[in-house]
């Protein structure tokens, strides 16, 4: 690894950075950086040649190594690759089927809280051949981190590939760096691996919390929301409730289907085109269907006590790279569900991004346990959770809203930043959300210090994390000084 200041960086083209890579590649080399591009596509690594042939020391694809794999076809020995991963396992330190299951194609039997449109990979490929995948993927990364002698790996982790990256950069003892919405305001940080860790502002933390408990009187309004850019989303999904803005989406679908299939544009991971249109038509009768629903009313549980689980939306990064250890949300629900005080309910509300797209059977499954109801996916959570006894979460953004307002969570993902404050429960089995329940219970009444220290967190973040103009970067529009921004931020998060 390069000890001196001037680093060798791999940018992976995807998320982001996409739209500004030229710019963000322009911004980090000028601090003497080298810059090799990992692209996923052949067709993105031969604009990123042309866009960069100056600038990037190496650009490469990883669609040579899939390319590789089909054209083993039937000659693939089955005993070997099996050979080999379990090889791979040791060598790297993780398990494989938790790099099939970080990747949407491959790894679609693992997620049960959605259907969502097949791809020419999902259906055209052996548990095999995905190992076989996995094994090349290893075999790339290995020799491109050793010969290019990376010394940072800047990407977003939502497949396969990036996974993989990540976990042989890991070997290699390169850093890695993912830019993530902190969930304040309009923050980023860079995180140091896929299951997007916070960096260490423990410190900062206890100085903000030791500065608050002194003030006689604190002022513990959270001015802002949190991550702006998914609320804007919802709105933009709950479009698709009016018939005629679904039927403009189909015909969206249809025209760009045909332009790329007119380009030759071709990748290993293209959903069918039919179960695009059908998933566009789910979501609008999802959406209207929800909307003739009669739910429990906010107004009707006031004096109740009850635990507030807002599902999250799948298939996600969120849950399919970010937490390996925990992902599947009608567990979650059966295990709160198992050890609730008996005078308690699980509210149960929709993310309204999943209207219309839980696979058959999933809500029935839910609607079964007694103890058990739902919330109507387009009342305000905040005044839900605001009441509750407890947010449930495994690792949304609605449970550090919660957290930050006071307000007890029982936390599933491993990583969740939230877990540095006392009333943030990290559970994974019955015993432990029996003891948290228990423990909720009993500091029933110490919510001014549970606002303070949520508080404190919540300014902890805020001055800690760069903000950052996410929409402007993901439509390609991104200013100077925002590039600068990340650029510099980049660089100061492995200096």
């Amino acid at each position: 690894m390069n000890t001196s200041l001037n680093k060798s960086v791999a940018i992976w083209n995807c998320g982001i950075v996409a739209k500004s890579l030229t710019k963000i590649v322009k911004a980090i080399s000028a601090d003497q950086n080298t810059i090799s591009i990992i692209c996923s596509t052949e067709h993105d690594k031969i604009s990123v040649e042309s866009k960069l042939k100056e600038t990037a020391s190496s650009v490469v694809t990883i669609s040579d190594v899939f390319d590789e794999c089909k054209k083993q076809g039937d000659s693939l020995d089955g005993d070997r690759v099996m050979k080999l991963s379990e090889e791979n396992e040791i060598k790297y330190s993780v398990n494989m089927v938790e790099i099939i299951r970080a990747d949407r194609h491959i790894g679609r039997g693992f997620v049960k809280g959605a259907w969502y449109p097949r791809s020419t990979l999902s259906e055209n490929i052996t548990y095999i051949e995905s190992l076989n995948i996995i094994n090349r993927l290893f075999d790339f990364f290995d020799k491109f981190i050793s010969k290019s002698k990376i010394d940072v790996l800047l990407l977003e982790v939502a497949s396969i590939g990036p996974k993989v990256a990540c976990v042989v950069a890991r070997s290699h003892k390169v850093e890695v760096r993912i830019p993530h919405p902190s969930r304040v305001d309009k923050g980023y940080f860079f995180s140091k691996n896929e299951f997007i860790e916070y960096p260490d502002w423990s410190s900062s933390y206890k100085e903000n919390l030791e500065k608050i408990n002194k003030n006689k009187e604190p002022d513990l309004r959270i001015k802002g929301e949190s991550y702006y850019l998914a609320k804007s989303e919802i709105i933009g999904y709950l479009q698709y409730g009016s018939l005629i803005n679904t039927i403009k989406q189909i015909i969206t679908q249809f025209v760009t289907y045909l332009y790329r299939k007119l380009k030759g544009y071709r990748k290993y991971t293209e959903y069918y085109f039919t179960d695009k249109v059908r998933a566009i038509w789910r979501y609008h009768r999802g959406i209207v269907k929800a909307q003739n629903k009669t739910y429990i009313k906010h107004s009707s549980f006031l004096n109740k006590n009850y635990v507030l689980l807002p599902l999250q939306l799948e298939p996600e990064s969120s849950m399919m790279v970010m937490t390996p250890e925990f992902n599947n949300q009608l567990y979650l629900i059966h295990l709160i569900a198992s050890n609730m005080p008996a005078s308690w309910t699980l509210v149960v509300k929709e993310h309204p991004l999943a209207l219309g797209v839980r696979p058959s059977g999933f809500m029935i499954g839910i609607e079964s346990y007694p103890n058990v109801c739902f919330a109507s996916p387009f009342d305000n959570t905040k005044e839900w959770y605001k009441r509750s006894q407890a947010v449930a979460t495994i690792n949304s953004t609605v449970g550090y809203e919660a957290a930050f307002d006071g307000v007890p969570v029982l936390s599933f993902g491993k990583y969740n930043f939230i877990s540095i404050l006392d009333h943030v429960y990290y559970v994974n089995t019955s015993k432990s959300i029996f003891s948290a329940f228990k423990a909720i219970k009993k500091n029933k009444f110490d919510i001014e210090q549970r606002r303070i220290q949520g508080f404190s967190l919540y300014e902890t973040i805020k001055n800690n994390a760069f903000l950052l103009d996410a929409r402007a970067f993901f439509s390609g529009n991104a200013k100077d000084v925002d590039i600068e921004i990340f650029a510099s931020n980049f660089i100061k998060s492995y200096e």
